[in-house]
């Protein structure tokens, strides 16, 4: 989770035990709430498109997904979701993302030959990948 998104939802806590008289971020909470509201509600309904049971790690995966266009790995997800979830593993991140290809909900990448990478733009594009320093680009197909 980037910084930003950390600072809403510790401002977010806050606001749910009743501490935030004067939160910095109180101004903009209700439109921290709703955009958050709005990613989780993004992914619970792409679970359900694709007949995927909503758990709270495997939403928590999929807004992931939804919301970085880095083409992550296992690792860079489980960096990036471990400290809001400690309870997140490596492996139960590579079997929901598993299960998500599968089902279509997101798409699995072969272009890495040194690690699995996954996307969740299913949209009709291609990828490159950088030879110099790794980056992986969308391509769209026109």
């Amino acid at each position: 989770m980037i910084d930003k998104e950390k600072e809403i939802v510790q401002a977010l806590r806050c606001c749910a035990e009743g501490e935030c008289k004067d939160c910095a971020m109180h101004e903009d909470m209700q439109r921290c709430q709703e955009n958050l509201l709005d990613k989780a509600a993004e992914a619970i309904e792409r679970l359900t498109a694709h007949s995927i049971k909503p758990s709270a790690q495997r939403i928590a995966i999929m807004e992931y997904m939804l919301t970085h266009n880095n083409h992550p790995t296992v690792d860079v997800i489980y960096n990036d979701l471990v400290g809001s979830m400690p309870t997140l593993s490596k492996t139960t991140i590579y079997s929901t993302l598993k299960l998500l290809a599968e089902h279509g909900a997101i798409t699995a990448l072969t272009i890495d030959k040194n690690a699995a990478r996954f996307d969740g733009d299913t949209g009709d594009h291609s990828h490159f990948q950088c030879r110099r320093c790794g980056k992986i680009t969308d391509i769209i197909n026109d």
